[in-house]
């Protein structure tokens, strides 16, 4: 049950004397020196039937005027909401105010025309009050209004009260023509601090923090299902830690997936200290998006902000109470998170995703583990690729894929538009839940790009990727991949053949053509005899950059010849089947 406080009056203050002050500070235009106006129904100033309201603009309140507060009815006992005074002028062109609060405090949130003023600092029986310094003008507005900070006492289970009071002014110095009137008084509810957070958990790794202001910060104290009761942080390398502290990113490792409450104080802010580099950092009590972040000083922010889930490291665009998420910064300096609850609502913009254009090749093992990279031309050279630059790695045992860079990863990478060289992306895996899926879908135009097992060949052929296709990788013992450009979506300037690869091979291998126009192309295979044993190609082609497996299943070893005949030209190469 909530016991209502502020309803007391203090009979000490004679109504005389408040009469004859008022009489007295009107000509100065404040009844205090420091700049108070009037009086609230705040009890301790004087008995409400004595209560004056603005001393210098009129003796009485009046209905000409609308005066009223608007903000949260219940907040958690310390903490603080943002509220705000509005007055319905009349016909007036300016209006002032004055507010107070039996138990909380009062803090100025937009400082135009607002002053935050202690009546008198000697006298016990004030508090904090606030008033405004000048009449703020109502700019064609028909009301005009204040915003203003309280802040909840300790105690909960009980109910503050914020006083207020009016004036719609003309300005003219004439207070014949200016009104005023209090505002109904507004109860705040004041509620236990403690809350729950509820954190998702996925079977296995994951990046958490501690979002909450509580009495015991252990691992197992916050997260009793984890599989040891250490975490790991990061500083150059990962690090046994048995706390989590605020503001810090960990990771943690549990048996299976679940749902774990936390029971604390919500934080609504925090400034998360980092360092040049990569830094984990940790969340507060309410989601953030990212969007709102900000930095001191401004600029540090070099990466998108990534979480770790199913999907493996993603880009992300809120930060989620109780996870952990990296960020990479410029330089030394702090990360300001706050409460959507604790800031005026900001506009988003739409912004093009430029990875849609791109190809994509995922990977994922047969735990569930999952990454999407990301490659392709960049003809335009507008990119951020450095912002996808990846976190990194997660400790062993967890899955990731990335592409090798040498500055740690990355999940993007690109091409020019025509490409003079070679060209070949190198991927690294890291799971201990073979086999793997890898998954490609390649949209870009003519380019024409081959997936390589990075060892040579060893483990598999290069396989061709045109649209969408996919493989599965058993050899545990492989962790590496290749994206290969063969084709840059360019037309061949000159019919050529290329000698098949692998070779010698046993029994596929694969065979690469170009084309600098439209025509009919075959292509055979031959034994030293002469006699064809595979056709290959034959039919009409489009000009562009090709290949074309055989799979010698059937056919003896030995040596081999392959020939390409279009209506220009032909050319004939040797291969070796060894079995």
């Amino acid at each position: 049950m909530f016991i209502a406080k502020g309803g007391g009056v203090n009979t000490r203050v004679i109504g005389s004397i408040i009469f004859l002050a008022a009489v007295l500070f009107c000509g100065f235009k404040v009844l205090y020196p420091d700049g108070l106006v009037g009086q609230t129904h705040k009890p301790l100033n004087a008995p409400v039937f004595l209560v004056k309201g603005c001393f210098c603009h009129g003796d009485s309140s009046s209905p000409n005027v609308n005066v009223w507060i608007d903000g949260p009815e219940t907040l958690r006992a310390g903490t603080r909401g943002l509220y705000r005074l509005y007055v319905a002028k009349n016909s007036n062109i300016a209006a002032g105010f004055d507010v107070a609060a039996f138990l909380g405090d009062l803090g100025v949130y937009d400082s135009a025309g607002t002053q935050l003023m202690r009546v008198d600092p000697n006298n016990p029986v004030d508090s904090l009050e606030l008033t405004h310094t000048a009449p703020r003008l109502a700019n064609g507005n028909d009301t005009i209004s204040w915003s203003f900070w309280y802040r909840a006492p300790q105690s909960f289970g009980i109910a503050d009260t914020i006083y207020a009071n009016g004036n719609s002014v003309d300005t003219s110095q004439d207070p014949s023509g200016d009104f005023w009137a209090f505002a109904p008084n507004f109860l705040v509810h004041i509620v236990d601090p403690t809350d729950v957070r509820s954190v998702p958990i996925l079977a296995g790794w994951n990046m958490i923090s501690n979002p909450m202001t509580v009495a015991n910060d252990s691992v197992r104290a916050l997260y009793p299902t984890s599989s040891f009761a250490y975490a790991y942080a990061f500083s150059g390398g990962y690090l046994q830690r048995s706390t989590l502290t605020n503001g810090v990113g960990y990771w943690g490792k549990f048996p299976s997936a679940s749902t774990q409450p936390i029971v604390g104080i919500p934080r609504t802010s925090d400034s998360i200290s980092v360092i040049t580099g990569w830094n984990m950092v940790g969340t507060i009590s309410d989601p953030v998006d990212t969007s709102t972040i900000v930095s001191v000083p401004g600029g540090l922010r070099v990466s998108s902000w990534f979480g770790y889930g199913v999907s493996g490291y993603t880009p992300a665009t809120q930060l989620v109470p109780g996870k952990g998420y990296w960020v990479r910064s410029s330089g030394v300096g702090k990360f300001v998170l706050t409460s959507p609850l604790a800031r005026p609502a900001k506009v988003h913009l739409a912004a093009t995703n430029t990875l849609e254009v791109l190809n994509t090749l995922t990977v994922t093992d047969s735990k569930g583990g999952s990454q999407t990279l990301y490659f392709g031309a960049d003809a335009n050279k507008d990119m951020s690729v450095a912002m996808y630059g990846m976190p990194p790695t997660p400790p062993a045992g967890a899955f990731d894929a990335r592409f090798t860079t040498s500055d740690g990863g990355s999940m993007v990478l690109v091409h020019d538009a025509k490409v003079a060289g070679a060209v070949e992306f190198p991927v690294t895996i890291q799971s201990d839940a073979y086999p793997l899926t890898v998954v490609w879908n390649v949209r870009q135009g003519m380019a024409s790009y081959e997936l390589t097992d990075g060892v040579g060949g060893r483990v598999f052929r290069e396989k061709e990727m045109r649209g969408e296709g996919s493989i599965k990788i058993m050899n545990s013992d492989l962790n590496t991949l290749g994206v290969k450009l063969v084709g840059d979506g360019q037309v061949p300037v000159e019919f050529a053949l290329s000698q098949n690869y692998p070779n010698p091979f046993n029994p596929v291998t694969t065979i690469h053509y170009n084309l600098p126009i439209d025509t009919r192309v075959s292509l055979h295979v031959f034994n030293i005899l002469g006699q064809a044993v595979a056709t290959l190609v034959n039919e009409e082609q489009k000009a562009g950059y090709k290949s074309i497996e055989w799979n010698a299943g059937g056919a003896a070893s030995g040596v081999y010849f392959y020939r390409l005949q279009t209506g220009n030209f032909s050319e004939t190469k040797k291969l070796l089947l060894l079995r």
